[in-house]
């Protein structure tokens, strides 16, 4: 449970100043669930991230990219997307949010693997700081790794 906190918090601080909101539910089996649409028939509570900015004025619109993601050992689905939607061209918008996360991925692994890594702390579940462990830092250069993968092709 508070290893799925903490990735959840590392993923708000890492998605960046956005203006979507982010919803806090509970599901069937009791595991807490964190998405951008409120479920339906369940009730959810609009969380604001402990460190988030205000949104930018960009004069886009474009929606944020998802980032709901099963937590570690739960078996989660990602939200599906319409296959005609994914066939077709990306927008420009969708672009410049590839390009933004293909950044944020990178400067992520950058600071992970970086001369001050080791010294990368956490919010644990006493609201102290805490230290990444070696383990835990390992697993967040892997996710890292995985999102410049998925989005700076």
């Amino acid at each position: 449970m508070i290893r799925r906190a903490s990735w959840l918090l590392l993923a708000l601080v890492m998605a960046g100043p956005t203006s979507a909101e982010v919803y806090k539910s509970v599901d069937a089996d009791g595991n807490v669930v964190f998405s951008q649409k409120p479920p339906p028939g369940a009730d959810a509570e609009v969380v604001t991230p402990r460190y988030a900015r205000p949104p930018s004025n960009t004069g886009t619109s474009s929606p944020p990219p998802s980032s709901t993601t099963p937590a570690e050992g739960s078996a989660g689905t990602a939200p599906s997307q319409d296959t005609a939607a994914a066939d077709a061209e990306p927008t420009p918008e969708q672009l410049a949010a590839k390009r933004a996360n293909c950044s944020n991925a990178r400067g992520q692994v950058e600071r992970l693997t970086g001369p001050r890594a080791n010294r990368l702390q956490y919010v644990d579940e006493q609201n102290e700081l805490a230290f990444y462990s070696e383990e835990q830092r390992a697993q967040l250069i892997r996710d890292a790794q995985a999102a410049v993968e998925k989005y700076c092709e």
